[in-house]
């Protein structure tokens, strides 16, 4: 029998994906069976995930290895070719290990020696949803489950470092043969005709889309005029409310090419904020918002690059040259242009919006 477990924190999307399967006939097929939680049939009588000692672990463990033993058995019974299992044996070794992290409990290694006691199903393969976890957070706040449990361990961010390492990055070697990291993408438009926005739904990695801001002044946080205040203030408004964002700026002035990159550097510095330096590349996070900052010549090729890879959902630009970027963008994404003002040299309004005006706005307007 073939065996396929898919793996992750809680709320990456395990449970969609097995009753996805299901709606698709996978039953006809294989043996499908639901997580260990899922099984027991009073809600009391599931062990606390933040167990209060080691002991307490142990029996959580022997309590869970029962209804592995349950699977076992109808798996062996139905008697089809292969079998796909949320959670297994694995998600109770991650959990002991996570805990051994934090709480010094040291039961990994006995319940390892103990499964080698006990029948289990042993996949072929893992499939662990990688998700960030400010969207497993969000996820969880869309489904309303925060109200009736606000402390909730399963995403507590240090039990969730551990765990994921178990898989990830291979901290103990998980029962399973092979596991693949899997990092799911939200669903694309495939043509212009559904580029609608009305209409769109994303799945999967992200529950809310991606964001991208490109123009050619400085990115977060060197703050000049206010058309760098606005972006700033809109760009981390889309990373506090879970959006993936990212900004594409340069650090050289588009007017005279002069650099600013000593005083970017001295800023993030003076605010413990790491960087990355790479051929003149400048790479580092402001409020969860991932900030670039290019040379000017290389604005246009990394923004390529970025609409490539990212495959935005929405992106903004503003300011000088901005008609170009816009232009670039429009084939794959959604492209909002922000008026923060009007003159000769705003070349996105003379090549978008055949404005002619001398004087500047008085606020800023969104032109979509």
């Amino acid at each position: 029998m073939k065996i396929i477990a898919v793996e992750g924190p809680s709320y990456a999307g395990k449970s969609t994906a097995i009753e996805h399967l299901r709606s698709i006939g996978i039953e006809r097929q294989a043996f499908v069976s639901d997580c260990y939680v899922r099984q027991i049939a009073h809600r009391d009588d599931i062990p606390p995930a933040r167990t209060e000692s080691a002991a307490a672990q142990l029996a959580a463990f022997e309590k869970f290895m029962a209804i592995e033993n349950t699977r076992v058995r109808a798996a062996l019974a139905s008697a089809k070719p292969g079998a796909v299992l949320d959670r297994s044996v694995d998600t109770l070794l991650a959990h002991a290990h996570a805990l051994d992290a934090l709480y010094g409990y040291d039961v990994h290694d006995q319940l390892r020696d103990r499964l080698q006691e006990l029948p289990f199903l042993r996949p072929d393969h893992t499939l662990y949803l990688d998700v960030p976890a400010e969207a497993l957070n969000l996820r969880r706040k869309l489904a309303r489950h925060t109200a009736t449990e606000s402390d909730y361990f399963l995403l507590d961010p240090a039990f969730l470092t551990h765990a994921r390492n178990y898989f990830v990055s291979r901290a103990r070697p998980p029962v399973s043969r092979e596991v693949i990291v899997g990092r799911p993408t939200p669903t694309r438009p495939t043509s212009r005709t559904q580029s609608n926005p009305s209409s769109r739904s994303w799945r999967g990695d992200w529950p809310l889309p991606t964001a991208l801001f490109a123009w050619r002044h400085t990115p977060p946080p060197l703050l000049i005029g206010g058309a760098e205040v606005t972006q700033q203030l809109l760009a981390e408004e889309f990373a506090a409310a879970g959006w993936r964002t990212v900004y594409l700026g340069s650090h050289q002035a588009p007017w005279d090419q002069a650099t600013q990159l000593p005083q970017i550097r001295a800023f993030l510095d003076s605010h413990h904020t790491p960087y990355e330096e790479t051929r003149g590349d400048l790479r580092y996070q402001w409020k969860k918002v991932d900030c670039i900052a290019v040379p000017q010549h290389r604005t246009a090729s990394t923004l390529h690059s970025l609409l490539s890879g990212l495959q935005p959902d929405v992106v903004f630009t503003s300011q000088e040259g901005a008609a170009d970027l816009a232009a670039q963008a429009r084939p794959t994404a959604l492209v909002a242009g922000i008026l923060h003002s009007v003159s000769a040299r705003s070349s996105c309004c003379r090549s978008h919006h055949s404005a002619r005006a001398s004087r500047p706005a008085e606020s800023s307007r969104l032109v979509i």
